[in-house]
């Protein structure tokens, strides 16, 4: 069986995600929107959060929650503003290193999101990863709504909100999606979230 063939090898995640292509590639390129999402399932919160969506460009998120992790980092490999993003994603101290891809379609309930990831070393790494990155989607969702990211008549992409109001807004979603977290589990751990509320889409 060759890598690539290997189920524990490879992450697909498809999803209908209520905004246009564009906010959502947003969502997934500027450091201020990845960091109120990403990692979240873990009970993370990022302190440093750099981006450049560029083919060679470099991409790292340090957070508090992560010890003895230091950061998550990588390189983009293709970047389709819109449409398609292809980065590496490294976490040195696990020795994991695995390449993602995000291919987006506009549809009418908004936008077809299909996720591939691939280069887990085992069946238990790509649970983790899986429910690790269905939180986190659900809860870039919120935020779109809460933000006017989504479609309908509220919508705008985030660019046109000024940061500040911005953040405000991402803050009070983060808050509340922890107090969630911490009503259902008990603690903040992603691991003890029931299946039917963790990957509810």
């Amino acid at each position: 069986m060759q890598p690539a063939d290997n189920p524990d090898n490879a992450l697909r995640i498809s999803r209908t995600v209520p905004a246009t292509p564009e906010a959502v590639f947003a969502y997934w390129t500027r450091a201020e929107l990845v960091s109120a999402w990403f990692g979240a399932a873990h009970g993370l919160t990022a302190t440093t959060c750099r981006m450049t969506p560029q083919v060679g460009g470099r991409w790292a998120i340090t957070a508090t929650g992560m010890e003895p992790l230091s950061r998550i980092h990588g390189a983009y490999h293709e970047v389709v503003p819109g449409k398609r993003l292809a980065f590496s994603y490294q976490i040195d101290e696990v020795m994991l290193m695995s390449i993602i891809s995000i291919t987006l379609k506009r549809t009418s309930g908004g936008t077809e999101l299909q996720l591939l990831q691939t280069g887990f070393p085992d069946r238990v790494t790509l649970e983790q990863h899986a429910l690790s990155w269905a939180q986190g989607m659900w809860l870039m969702d919120e935020i779109m709504v809460v933000t006017g990211g989504g479609i309908g008549p509220k919508w705008m992409c985030p660019e046109d909100r000024p940061l500040t109001e911005l953040a405000d807004d991402i803050r009070l979603v983060r808050r509340r999606f922890e107090d969630d977290m911490a009503a259902v589990s008990g603690r903040r751990p992603f691991f003890d979230w029931p299946d039917d509320y963790a990957l509810r889409q």
